[in-house]
């Protein structure tokens, strides 16, 4: 996607506008507009997203020991139907959105962490957040977002290592030993982001889980930043 600068968006109360695409609430749904053109090679990406959930949260936590950084999932447990009809993409499955704010940039206070969500059979949705900061302690947060809108913090497994990445990112995830975490399928792979479906054991079964890590080093090393606008292009 194309990073723009301020004088190309426009935030209203129930709308979010960046260059030709737009974040709405509908008052029962989010919908996504995407008007983008892909790179390297240029073609045209349009397609409508919409987010269904029968609970929204208001949950927000801090990540960080300053507390400048917040997080919290806004559908833990939703609905999403896609429709991109150029590029033959039509489908509708489990979705899931959260937000996360902060009023400096993440390279600062963190090094990176590891992320994973499952949902269960009851409505619910498990998440595990293990953050590492330059300054202070790891923290962990092992979340269980309910139905009716109850936040529970679970015992966390203890921390398994995955394979590295093609790009030799160090990546865990948390699973009971009985049933040890195995990557199913990559999904992104990039110098300093992973994104895979896995199974790991978790609450007496056995689950299919999306993970990721993130290395803000690699991040905000020179060369990644050199090489991030030929992926995001930038218009100010």
């Amino acid at each position: 996607m194309t990073e723009f600068g301020k004088n190309h968006i426009n935030r209203q109360y129930d709308s979010f506008c960046i260059g030709d695409s737009q974040i709405i609430w509908n008052g029962s749904s989010v919908e996504l507009s995407i008007n983008e053109v892909s790179t390297p090679i240029p073609k045209p990406v349009c397609g409508k997203v919409r987010i269904t959930a029968d609970k929204y949260f208001l949950y927000s936590t801090w990540l960080d020991d300053e507390k400048k950084h917040r997080w919290g999932p806004l559908a833990p447990n939703a609905k999403i139907e896609v429709d991109f009809p150029k590029l033959g993409i039509n489908w509708e499955g489990h979705g899931y959105m959260d937000s996360n704010e902060g009023d400096e940039p993440l390279e600062n206070p963190f090094l990176g962490w590891n992320w994973a969500r499952t949902p269960l059979v009851d409505g619910s949705s498990l998440v595990f957040y293990d953050i590492k900061q330059k300054v202070g302690r790891e923290r962990v947060l092992p979340l269980r977002f309910l139905p009716d809108g109850e936040v529970k913090r679970i015992a966390p497994p203890p921390r398994e290592d995955l394979p590295d990445s093609s790009w030799f990112l160090a990546r865990f995830m948390r699973s009971e030993p009985v049933r040890p975490a195995h990557i199913l399928q990559s999904l992104e792979d990039t110098p300093f982001y992973s994104r895979c479906l896995l199974s790991a054991g978790l609450l007496g079964d056995r689950r299919l889980v999306l993970h990721e890590t993130l290395n803000l080093k690699r991040f905000s090393s020179k060369l990644t930043q050199m090489m991030l606008p030929w992926r995001m292009p930038r218009i100010d």
